[in-house]
């Protein structure tokens, strides 16, 4: 899997999804601010829910848009064999015969991408897999969900 072609999908997606959601929440705003829906009795609240939407969506976006500067800073390393892992390594872990990919982000965890005809899942520091993947290295096991998880490799 190229990792320098995976991030740029990363940082191509997060770019697309903060700018949808930013229009999504204008155009949010813009139908709990238009006249046609003022309220009409006090049991109107279509204003009200679209203001809430609106708030919600805007805070999805700044979320989104936090992701893509964080995505665009991380330094481009190379990681070997007996370096821990951190932000930016792409490691391979088999459990059960199969091989499974994880790119450990500064954000945007749970996303999961495709490269070359393979699933990659973004894990954060945070995350169950993260917590158990960054500051590890190749080599190691470790238990998940109940069964063994090797790390194979890590770029």
């Amino acid at each position: 899997m190229d990792k320098k072609r995976l991030l740029q999908e990363i940082i191509t997606k997060l770019r697309e999804d903060a700018t949808n959601m930013l229009a999504a929440a204008k155009a949010t705003h813009d139908e709990a601010t238009h006249e046609d829906n003022k309220a009409e009795n006090k049991y109107d609240t279509r204003a009200l829910e679209a203001s809430y939407l609106a708030e919600a969506q805007a805070r999805q976006a700044e979320e989104a848009e936090a992701n893509l500067a964080k995505f665009e800073a991380l330094p481009s390393r190379d990681y070997g064999p007996g370096d821990a892992i951190g932000p930016g390594a792409l490691v391979c872990i088999e459990m059960n015969g199969y091989a499974d990919y994880y790119f450990c982000g500064p954000g945007a965890g749970g996303v999961v991408f495709e490269i070359d005809g393979e699933d990659c899942t973004i894990v954060t520091r945070d995350s169950p897999m993260g917590g158990r993947l960054f500051e590890s290295k190749e080599g190691k096991s470790f238990e998940m969900n109940g069964k063994t998880a090797v790390i194979k490799s890590v770029v």
